[in-house]
């Protein structure tokens, strides 16, 4: 499937970029082809090369768990190429896919010959960038206040239902040592004889 520059415009990192500068941006790019299970690429590689999906399925797994899927169009793990780090997932070919790919070094040599869509794809790439880490920033103020309310509740004098359910536990345990026999410390209790 050709890809056009409104399908490239509709992904913010292309964002406010003319179809004419987006037209000479996709003659750079290199296209190819993927059977399902290709490895596109895989999690801690360097990341050089920007790529778009736009034909097929991508599977991103993160471990042996796959994290989502991607549809055309799609730019694949652009930060990580847009920034040199290592690629933290895996991207494998879910379906028959085509994929457009560009190495760093393409982008940065069409970058200087086209100074103004530059500004624009890093003014993009800024507002992408700031969006995902006050993401993280909720994410991570939502689970500290988790833990908190966690912690509250199992302390002395915290929430009823953790209480009661802190004590049923404690019974339990106990239940089940003097069941099987087992002292405080899961040994068998020693019987003291006077002598």
């Amino acid at each position: 499937m050709p890809v056009r520059p409104s399908d490239l415009r509709a992904i913010p990192l292309f964002a406010h970029i003319t179809d004419e500068h987006l037209e000479q941006l996709l003659t750079e790019f290199q296209r190819r082809s993927l059977n399902p299970g290709d490895i596109l690429f895989e999690a801690g590689s360097t990341a050089d090369r920007l790529i778009l999906l736009c034909q097929g399925e991508v599977a991103v797994r993160e471990g042996s768990e796959e994290r989502f899927r991607l549809r055309p169009v799609a730019p694949i793990g652009e930060l990580g190429a847009l920034t040199g780090l290592r690629r933290t997932t895996t991207a494998i070919a879910a379906t028959a896919c085509e994929v457009l790919s560009l190495s760093v070094e393409g982008l940065m040599r069409f970058f200087e010959a086209h100074g103004d869509v530059a500004y624009s794809f890093h003014y993009n790439l800024l507002h992408i960038v700031t969006d995902k880490l006050l993401r993280d920033r909720r994410r991570l103020d939502e689970m500290r206040r988790n833990i908190i309310h966690t912690q509250k509740a199992l302390e002395p004098g915290g929430a009823p239902v953790a209480r009661q359910a802190c004590h049923q536990a404690d019974h339990d345990g106990r239940a089940q040592r003097d069941k099987t026999g087992g002292g405080r410390d899961g040994h068998q209790p020693r019987h003291h004889t006077r002598a």
